[in-house]
Protein backbone atom coordinates (compact mmCIF):
# COMPACT_ATOMS: atom_id res chain seq x y z
CA UNK A 1 0.00 0.00 0.00
CA UNK A 2 3.13 2.15 0.69
CA UNK A 3 2.74 5.38 2.86
CA UNK A 4 2.37 6.14 6.20
CA UNK A 5 3.48 3.24 8.69
CA UNK A 6 2.95 0.70 5.89
CA UNK A 7 5.37 -2.63 5.76
CA UNK A 8 5.28 -2.49 9.62
CA UNK A 9 4.82 -6.13 11.07
CA UNK A 10 7.09 -5.48 14.18
CA UNK A 11 4.14 -4.32 17.09
CA UNK A 12 5.84 -1.89 18.87
CA UNK A 13 3.88 1.01 20.90
CA UNK A 14 2.61 3.87 18.89
CA UNK A 15 0.77 6.76 18.42
CA UNK A 16 -3.07 6.06 17.00
CA UNK A 17 -3.07 9.14 15.34
CA UNK A 18 -0.37 8.38 13.34
CA UNK A 19 -1.75 5.58 12.15
CA UNK A 20 -4.22 4.33 8.82
CA UNK A 21 -6.99 3.21 9.88
CA UNK A 22 -10.62 1.91 9.48
CA UNK A 23 -13.19 3.50 10.95
CA UNK A 24 -16.47 1.67 11.49
CA UNK A 25 -18.44 5.36 12.16
CA UNK A 26 -17.03 6.46 8.80
CA UNK A 27 -18.22 3.81 6.66
CA UNK A 28 -21.66 3.93 8.26
CA UNK A 29 -22.31 7.55 7.85
CA UNK A 30 -20.84 7.06 3.88
CA UNK A 31 -22.88 3.36 3.11
CA UNK A 32 -19.55 1.78 2.50
CA UNK A 33 -21.26 -1.43 4.20
CA UNK A 34 -24.34 -1.57 1.96
CA UNK A 35 -23.98 -5.45 0.69
CA UNK A 36 -22.47 -5.39 -3.15
CA UNK A 37 -20.42 -2.32 -2.68
CA UNK A 38 -16.95 -1.40 -3.65
CA UNK A 39 -15.69 1.50 -2.50
CA UNK A 40 -11.53 3.39 -1.73
CA UNK A 41 -11.12 4.48 1.02
CA UNK A 42 -8.10 6.89 0.89
CA UNK A 43 -5.64 8.74 3.93
CA UNK A 44 -4.21 11.90 3.62
CA UNK A 45 -1.78 13.65 5.97
CA UNK A 46 -0.69 17.76 5.69
CA UNK A 47 -2.74 17.79 2.45
CA UNK A 48 -0.96 14.95 0.85
CA UNK A 49 -1.92 11.10 0.38
CA UNK A 50 0.24 8.93 2.32
CA UNK A 51 -2.38 5.46 0.92
CA UNK A 52 -5.15 4.02 -0.17
CA UNK A 53 -6.95 0.29 0.02
CA UNK A 54 -10.09 -0.85 -1.92
CA UNK A 55 -13.27 -1.74 0.79
CA UNK A 56 -15.47 -4.49 -0.79
CA UNK A 57 -18.49 -4.94 1.44
CA UNK A 58 -20.78 -8.33 2.03
CA UNK A 59 -23.58 -9.32 4.34
CA UNK A 60 -21.63 -10.40 7.09
CA UNK A 61 -18.00 -9.42 6.32
CA UNK A 62 -16.28 -7.06 4.56
CA UNK A 63 -12.28 -7.65 2.65
CA UNK A 64 -9.70 -5.20 2.72
CA UNK A 65 -7.98 -5.03 -0.98
CA UNK A 66 -4.28 -3.66 -1.22
CA UNK A 67 -0.63 -3.77 -1.79
CA UNK A 68 2.20 -3.86 0.39
CA UNK A 69 5.88 -4.24 0.31
CA UNK A 70 5.08 -5.36 -3.37
CA UNK A 71 2.32 -7.83 -1.77
CA UNK A 72 -1.15 -7.79 -2.51
CA UNK A 73 -3.03 -8.77 0.44
CA UNK A 74 -6.66 -9.32 0.98
CA UNK A 75 -7.68 -9.51 4.76
CA UNK A 76 -11.21 -10.21 5.77
CA UNK A 77 -13.02 -8.29 8.71
CA UNK A 78 -15.66 -10.54 10.23
CA UNK A 79 -18.97 -8.43 11.84
CA UNK A 80 -19.83 -8.69 15.22
CA UNK A 81 -23.21 -7.57 16.67
CA UNK A 82 -23.81 -6.93 20.45
CA UNK A 83 -27.31 -6.83 21.74
CA UNK A 84 -28.96 -3.13 23.05
CA UNK A 85 -30.59 -1.96 26.31
CA UNK A 86 -33.60 -1.37 23.82
CA UNK A 87 -33.66 -4.83 22.46
CA UNK A 88 -31.57 -4.41 19.00
CA UNK A 89 -28.18 -5.21 17.89
CA UNK A 90 -25.24 -3.07 17.36
CA UNK A 91 -22.79 -3.94 14.99
CA UNK A 92 -18.69 -3.93 15.40
CA UNK A 93 -15.33 -4.96 13.53
CA UNK A 94 -13.82 -7.99 14.56
CA UNK A 95 -10.16 -7.64 15.15
CA UNK A 96 -8.65 -10.74 12.82
CA UNK A 97 -6.37 -10.92 15.28
CA UNK A 98 -7.86 -11.52 19.15
CA UNK A 99 -11.54 -11.88 17.66
CA UNK A 100 -12.59 -8.35 19.63
CA UNK A 101 -15.68 -6.46 18.87
CA UNK A 102 -13.97 -2.91 18.20
CA UNK A 103 -14.98 0.16 15.81
CA UNK A 104 -11.66 1.16 14.38
CA UNK A 105 -8.79 -0.96 12.77
CA UNK A 106 -5.14 0.27 12.88
CA UNK A 107 -3.27 -0.72 9.37
CA UNK A 108 0.70 -1.35 8.99
CA UNK A 109 1.01 -4.47 6.82
CA UNK A 110 -2.13 -5.29 8.35
CA UNK A 111 -5.37 -4.03 9.98
CA UNK A 112 -5.96 -5.25 13.77
CA UNK A 113 -7.17 -3.05 16.63
CA UNK A 114 -5.28 -1.18 18.89
CA UNK A 115 -4.53 -3.60 21.74
CA UNK A 116 -3.22 -5.56 19.29
CA UNK A 117 -0.63 -2.70 17.81
CA UNK A 118 -0.69 -1.79 21.76
CA UNK A 119 -1.02 1.56 20.56
CA UNK A 120 -1.85 4.85 22.33
CA UNK A 121 -3.60 8.14 22.12
CA UNK A 122 -1.59 11.01 21.71
CA UNK A 123 -4.13 12.70 24.59
CA UNK A 124 -2.74 9.71 27.08
CA UNK A 125 0.74 12.15 27.30
CA UNK A 126 -1.35 15.39 27.84
CA UNK A 127 -1.63 16.79 31.55
CA UNK A 128 -5.01 16.48 32.89
CA UNK A 129 -5.83 19.80 32.28
CA UNK A 130 -4.93 19.93 28.87
CA UNK A 131 -6.92 17.15 27.95
CA UNK A 132 -10.17 19.16 29.74
CA UNK A 133 -9.57 22.12 26.91
CA UNK A 134 -9.36 19.29 24.35
CA UNK A 135 -12.50 18.13 25.49
CA UNK A 136 -13.94 21.48 25.16
CA UNK A 137 -12.60 22.31 21.94
CA UNK A 138 -15.01 19.07 20.75
CA UNK A 139 -18.12 20.59 23.02
CA UNK A 140 -17.36 23.36 20.58
CA UNK A 141 -16.27 22.18 17.22
CA UNK A 142 -20.13 20.78 17.39
CA UNK A 143 -21.63 24.20 18.18
CA UNK A 144 -19.99 25.56 14.84
CA UNK A 145 -16.57 26.73 16.49
CA UNK A 146 -13.59 24.58 15.53
CA UNK A 147 -10.04 25.71 16.33
CA UNK A 148 -8.11 25.97 19.12
CA UNK A 149 -8.31 27.60 22.65
CA UNK A 150 -6.18 29.45 24.61
CA UNK A 151 -7.17 31.34 28.15
CA UNK A 152 -8.39 34.22 26.68
CA UNK A 153 -11.37 32.23 24.78
CA UNK A 154 -12.60 29.89 27.59
CA UNK A 155 -15.27 32.30 28.03
CA UNK A 156 -16.63 32.97 24.19
CA UNK A 157 -18.98 29.85 24.34
CA UNK A 158 -21.09 30.07 20.70
CA UNK A 159 -24.60 30.52 20.33
CA UNK A 160 -27.26 27.87 20.36
CA UNK A 161 -27.59 26.96 16.57
CA UNK A 162 -30.94 27.34 15.67
CA UNK A 163 -31.17 23.04 15.37
CA UNK A 164 -29.91 22.27 18.51
CA UNK A 165 -32.98 21.58 21.60
CA UNK A 166 -31.98 24.00 24.04
CA UNK A 167 -31.68 20.97 26.88
CA UNK A 168 -28.93 19.42 25.10
CA UNK A 169 -27.54 23.34 24.55
CA UNK A 170 -27.48 23.41 28.15
CA UNK A 171 -26.36 20.00 28.63
CA UNK A 172 -23.23 20.96 26.39
CA UNK A 173 -22.15 24.11 28.20
CA UNK A 174 -22.02 22.86 31.46
CA UNK A 175 -20.44 20.25 30.47
CA UNK A 176 -17.92 22.67 28.86
CA UNK A 177 -18.01 25.31 31.76
CA UNK A 178 -16.19 22.53 34.03
CA UNK A 179 -13.48 21.47 31.82
CA UNK A 180 -12.86 25.36 30.89
CA UNK A 181 -12.78 25.38 34.93
CA UNK A 182 -10.68 22.80 34.94
CA UNK A 183 -8.19 24.30 31.88
CA UNK A 184 -8.01 27.71 34.18
CA UNK A 185 -7.11 25.94 37.21
CA UNK A 186 -4.17 23.74 35.81
CA UNK A 187 -3.32 26.89 33.77
CA UNK A 188 -2.81 28.83 36.62
CA UNK A 189 -1.15 26.34 38.40
CA UNK A 190 1.25 25.81 35.45
CA UNK A 191 1.59 29.37 35.61
CA UNK A 192 2.35 29.94 39.19
CA UNK A 193 4.83 27.33 39.46
CA UNK A 194 6.78 28.80 36.63
CA UNK A 195 6.98 31.90 38.11
CA UNK A 196 8.10 30.67 41.44
CA UNK A 197 10.93 29.09 39.93
CA UNK A 198 12.01 31.95 37.83
CA UNK A 199 10.94 35.00 40.66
Amino acid sequence: MGGWNSGRNNRGAGRCESWHRVELTYLRKHNFLRPGRRSTLWWHRGGERTGSIGFYAFEDHAELHYSCNGEDVVQRIDYRYTPTNFGSQRMWLECPNCYRACGILYGGRRFYCRRCWRLTYASQYEDWWERARGQAEKIRAKLGQPGFIDIDSTHDFPEKPKWMRWHTYRRLRAKDSQFMRAYENGFCHIAAAFFRRHG
